[in-house]
């Protein structure tokens, strides 16, 4: 089962579009619920880059019981 759940992170991190910092790496940022923000996707997501010798910049938007639009419309994940 943890197996499983390192191969889906691994997966997300590596599909998930991300911007290159000017000091070389990537930046990711997460927008979510208490989901994302509980189980510490963010850095999960990064100790996984590291691992695999890759920089991550990381920083997450999240709340409890909010969607996306939520996050949008008061100005969160702009």
């Amino acid at each position: 089962m943890r197996l499983s759940l390192l191969l889906a992170l691994a997966f997300v991190a590596a599909s998930c579009s991300s911007v290159e910092s000017s000091a070389g790496g990537s930046r990711v940022l997460f927008l979510g619920n208490s989901l994302t923000y509980t189980h510490d996707l963010p850095r999960a997501v990064a100790a996984l880059a590291e691992a695999a010798g890759e920089e991550m910049a990381v920083a997450s938007v999240t709340a409890p019981n909010v969607s996306l639009e939520d996050l949008w419309h008061d100005g969160r994940a702009l």
